[in-house]
């Protein structure tokens, strides 16, 4: 199933003597999905930060989250494995109305859902008291899409100009993932301000990269999970706490069974009616495969149920 929506978030936070917004910066995050007959829930946050003058002219910032959920139609009772949901800012509206900074927020939900599938096919056969020839060939599918979380911090410094008094962070951004030999790495790009000590305002930028070593994966996604700035000794200092989620397909291989073919110029093999062995496994095809026996009558005459363990019993096999 694919889908697509708009959605509008309104926020109100009161900001004391709030006079002018300098900058606005807003970060949008899925967190969890879940089904209900035939509505699919997502939720999700937006994390709003936002950097103010007061009326007195001192700079003062501001963060925060507006939790939301979106509704989406699909069959009932639908088999969903997993799923993509990509948020897009349509628009970000920020203002000051009576001492409160109000948001109104547009997010495009694109909505991607993937489906559990079954594939049957036959990997093996034998037939009882005749020589087939099998034909096969190689078959992959992806058996299952593993999710993995991982956390890291970074840190970065950038000098300042000695009047610096204060500073702010206005938004973060990350680079293009690439490989980076048995891992990953992250681009970050920190938009910064500070201020002097007459509350000038001035903007500077921050690169840094972080490696996540042995991780290898299909798609990736980082999301800042959260970020501290501060003042100290004529630096302007940032910790990042960032998580990767990255998703892995799983293949496996197999042998499939496309085709038997009689053997008939195979000559009959001579076998005794009727063998007494001892049960190295609790696997009757294997037993039964491997003399030619029907695993049905081997189970009725031993009264085998299909739980019990009959390793080491000694079972009687009918020649078919």
């Amino acid at each position: 199933m694919v889908s697509e929506k708009l959605t509008t978030l309104d926020d109100e936070h009161e900001a004391e003597n709030a006079e002018e917004i300098l900058s606005y910066n807003t970060e949008l995050s899925s967190d969890s999905y879940e089904l209900i007959g035939s509505r699919l829930i997502v939720k999700g946050h937006s994390h709003s930060r936002v950097l103010y003058r007061k009326s007195d002219g001192r700079i003062s910032s501001m963060e925060y989250d507006t939790p939301f959920s979106q509704l989406f139609d699909c069959e009932e009772n639908a088999d969903i494995a997993d799923i993509a949901f990509i948020l897009l800012p349509a628009g970000e509206y920020y203002e000051i109305i009576d001492g409160a900074i109000s948001m109104e927020l547009r997010v495009v939900s694109q909505l991607v859902c993937y489906e559990n599938k079954e594939i049957s096919c036959v990997t093996d056969a034998y037939a009882c008291g005749c020589e087939y020839e099998l034909e096969e060939e190689k078959r992959q599918i992806s058996v299952q899409r593993d999710k993995n979380k991982l956390n890291k911090s970074v840190t970065a410094v950038y000098d300042l100009p000695a009047d610096a008094a204060s500073v702010y962070v206005s938004s973060v951004k990350f680079g293009k993932i690439t490989p980076a030999g048995s891992g990953i790495n992250v681009p970050l790009v920190i938009n910064a301000m500070y201020a002097d000590k007459e509350n000038n305002l001035y903007a500077f930028r921050v690169r840094e990269n972080t490696e996540f070593e042995d991780v290898q994966c299909d798609n990736a996604e980082v999301i800042l999970a959260s970020i501290n700035c501060g003042l100290i000794g004529g630096k302007a200092q940032f910790e990042a706490k960032i998580e990767l989620q990255c998703t892995e397909s799983r293949i496996d291989e197999f042998t499939a069974v496309t085709a038997m073919k009689l053997n008939t110029d195979a000559k009959p093999i001579k076998s005794p009616s009727l063998y007494i062995v001892r049960a190295e496994n609790s696997d009757i095809w294997s037993i039964s495969k491997k003399y030619g026996a029907d695993q049905n009558r081997i189970k009725a005459i031993n009264e085998i149920c299909d739980d019990d363990d009959i390793r080491g019993r000694m079972l009687l096999i009918p020649k078919s």
